[in-house]
């Protein structure tokens, strides 16, 4: 009867605002993520620039992904090494690692690894390896992440919070710091991310 008519609009309803919610929650996202694109246009000023200690840097990341790590059982394991320091920029950096480390979770399998390690051995450049045991990604979608809303189809199931431009951002603040990124990845086995920063412009130690 028309009490059942009623119930129906009412679920009918209730589904579309859920929809309509989630959908508001990844135009947030995605606002979010556009307007830190643009702020980096106007972040990347010399005077920003400074000696950073990275050890802090990535400890600080690895502790505001603590929960999130939490959440699916993920050991996040940091090995720094003996000299950390970097001339850099020290917003650019942050949200880099910030991103490289939430995908890192995001595509990770529950009770997985997540593990980043600093290299600052070599005369001419700082190194950064991020590695997970995540979901991977094929050699096809491999040369694509770094495009701006690029989204491997799998990955939409993996992490509704995606805006395809975690990496894109990632790509544009290693361009801006002068370094590079390399990826190495194969499906179900999980990515390595290789980042290096040149040295220059830090203090010499003679």
């Amino acid at each position: 009867g028309l009490g059942d008519v009623y119930k129906r609009q009412e679920e009918d309803r209730d589904k579309f605002l859920d929809i309509i919610l989630q959908e508001s929650n990844k135009l947030f996202e995605l606002i979010n993520a556009i307007i830190s694109m643009s702020r980096l246009e106007e972040k990347n000023r010399p005077e920003e620039y400074r000696i950073v200690d990275m050890e802090v840097l990535v400890k600080d990341v690895l502790k505001s992904y603590e929960p999130d790590a939490a959440a699916k059982d993920i050991h996040l394991g940091f090995q720094p090494d003996r000299d950390n320091r970097l001339y850099t920029h020290p917003d650019l950096m942050r949200e880099l690692m910030g991103n490289l480390v939430d995908n890192a979770i995001a595509y990770n399998v529950k009770g997985g690894n997540v593990r980043i390690v600093l290299d600052g051995k070599d005369e001419s450049t700082f190194g950064v390896t991020i590695q997970d045991t995540g979901i991977g990604i094929s050699y096809d979608d491999q040369r694509r992440v770094f495009e701006r809303f690029y989204m491997v189809d799998k990955s939409r199931s993996y992490n509704e919070k995606s805006t395809g431009l975690g990496l894109a951002i990632v790509k544009h603040n290693v361009e801006s710091l002068k370094g590079t990124i390399d990826l190495k990845s194969q499906l179900n086995h999980g990515s390595v991310f290789t980042l290096r920063f040149p040295k220059s412009g830090t203090v010499s130690t003679h």
